[in-house]
């Protein structure tokens, strides 16, 4: 395990990540960026539906959070013809789990599961089996580097030095969304938290100016990873679950 995030692998793949490289046999296929971004974000949404569903069996909100950055990371170097996001995003679930010394039985995830099928219809049902041995493909497709570095204690920390009324919940929110974008592969906890504070005070018309200057950041990147956020709150084309299905079908040469 890495002692601090410069030392760590989550550090080491920064710069690799922002590129559409890991997906050129769907792009090959037919698929475009955006189509590639609407499936990442729905099985993004479904992983935190699904922790939530799990939430009073007691499976934490970081859950979710690690679960998130494993899909992710999995597919930046992987692509959706190979690997069916479908299996592999509850696959990123039990992995998590574990990571976070979350108790989550297997039994407890199946009924998770069938509690939120009738939101997530392109989500393919699974048997004992399969989860496992999805699980084992995301922690090989990991490269074993399973330590994650969240930015909720920088952000903590953050909002304590800003003394900002007002700004907390709004940051929290901003940050709580980031796990929808690629953001926390591309820049490093710290400035993803100053991107969430600026990002919030902006939202909200919160004075954050003079706290700012007192940072010693990079105002580059938390300006890019700010764009990066701003995604989100943008007015897009969320794919259906029957786009998604059709999309992943028309590409699938699964390998489980």
């Amino acid at each position: 395990m890495a002692a601090n995030f410069w030392t760590s692998s989550q550090a080491a793949a920064l710069s690799k990540q922002g590129t559409w490289e890991e997906h050129q046999h769907d792009l090959a296929r037919g698929l475009t960026e955006e189509q590639i971004e609407q499936i990442t974000f729905y099985f993004i949404a479904y992983i935190q539906d699904l922790v939530h569903a799990s939430s009073k069996a007691g499976v934490r909100h970081r859950v979710a959070a690690t679960a998130c950055i494993f899909f992710r990371r999995m597919y930046s170097s992987c692509d959706f013809c190979h690997f069916d996001p479908r299996g592999v995003a509850p696959g990123a679930v039990y992995l998590a789990a574990k990571v976070e010394e979350t108790h989550l039985p297997m039994k407890t995830l199946f009924q998770s599961m069938h509690r939120v099928a009738a939101r997530w219809p392109a989500v393919s049902p699974l048997d004992v089996k399969t989860l496992v041995d999805l699980e084992m493909l995301v922690l090989e497709k990991l490269d074993f580097h399973l330590v994650v570095w969240h930015p909720e204690p920088d952000l903590s920390a953050l909002l304590e030095s800003a003394k900002c009324s007002g700004l907390a919940a709004p940051a929290w929110a901003v940050l709580n969304d980031s796990y929808q974008t690629r953001v926390l592969l591309q820049h490093p906890p710290h400035v993803v938290a100053i991107a969430c504070i600026v990002l919030a005070a902006a939202l909200h018309q919160l004075d954050v100016q003079s706290w700012m200057e007192t940072l010693n950041v990079d105002f580059d990147q938390v300006n890019s990873a700010a764009t990066v956020l701003t995604a989100v709150y943008e007015k897009r084309h969320r794919a259906t679950a029957e786009e998604v299905a059709l999309m992943l079908n028309r590409v699938q040469q699964a390998r489980y």
